[in-house]
C-alpha cells in the first residue's frame, strides 16, 4: 500500500513540475485557418529579430513565407515564415529542420510519403475576448502536398506562444492546427494566455 501511494505522489509531482507554466488569465480558442504565399515575406519585417530563428536559406519566398488570415474565437490576420533549427537526435548528434523521411537502409519501410517536419514562427495580429495586438509563435509541425496541388496541402502542427504586443505583451499558450491549411481551409484550437504587463 505504501509503494502505491508512493507512486501516485510521485507521478503526481512530475506530472506538475514538467507541466508549462502559464500566466495570467487563459482563455480558450478555436476557429479554422488558411494560409497563401506571401512573397513579399513579412514575418522577416515583423517577427522580433532577437527573438527570430533563421529563415529556411535557399528556399524562395514564395516557398517558405506565407500569410495567414484566422476567423473564429480569435480572429487574426498575420505572416508565417519557415525556419531552421536544432534538433538533437536519438545518436547524440543534431541536424536541422526540415525533416524527411525517405527510405533508407537498413529501414526499407521508412519512406513516410512526402510528408516533411518543418518549423516555423509567425507573427498574428488580431484580437480576443476585448484584447488587442499580436502574438508571437513558435511553431513546429508536418506537412505532406495534397495530390490535387489545386486543393492546398495537409498540415499538422502546435504553436507555442512565445509572446505578444498590446493586450498580448508577455502572452503565454499553445494553439495546434489540423487540416488543409496552406490553400485550403485548417481548424485551430488551444489556449492564449494573459501575460503579466
Amino acid at each position: 500500500m505504501k509503494s502505491y501511494s508512493v507512486g501516485i505522489v510521485s507521478a503526481a509531482l512530475l506530472a506538475f513540475t514538467t507541466l508549462p507554466s502559464y500566466a495570467g488569465t487563459c482563455h480558450s480558442v478555436a476557429g479554422v485557418v488558411t494560409s497563401f504565399p506571401d512573397p513579399a515575406c513579412q514575418v522577416e519585417n515583423e517577427f522580433p529579430q532577437d527573438q527570430a530563428d533563421w529563415y529556411l536559406p535557399g528556399v524562395p519566398n514564395k516557398d517558405r513565407c506565407f500569410t495567414v488570415i484566422g476567423l473564429g474565437t480569435a480572429a487574426f490576420r498575420g505572416a508565417a515564415g519557415l525556419t531552421t533549427v536544432p534538433v538533437a537526435d536519438v545518436n547524440g548528434g543534431v541536424i536541422t529542420t526540415p525533416l524527411g523521411f525517405p527510405p533508407v537502409p537498413p529501414f526499407p519501410n521508412s519512406d513516410r510519403g512526402n510528408l516533411t517536419g518543418f518549423t516555423s514562427q509567425a507573427v498574428l495580429t488580431g484580437r480576443l475576448k476585448g484584447l488587442r495586438g499580436s502574438l508571437y509563435t513558435k511553431d513546429t509541425g508536418y506537412i505532406v502536398p495534397d495530390p490535387d496541388p489545386a486543393t492546398g496541402a495537409w498540415v499538422g502542427q502546435v504553436l507555442i506562444i512565445v509572446g505578444g504586443t498590446g493586450g498580448f505583451e508577455n502572452a503565454t499558450g499553445t494553439i495546434s492546427v489540423a487540416g488543409k491549411e496552406v490553400g485550403g481551409w485548417a481548424n485551430y484550437s488551444g489556449f492564449v494566455c494573459e501575460g503579466d504587463r
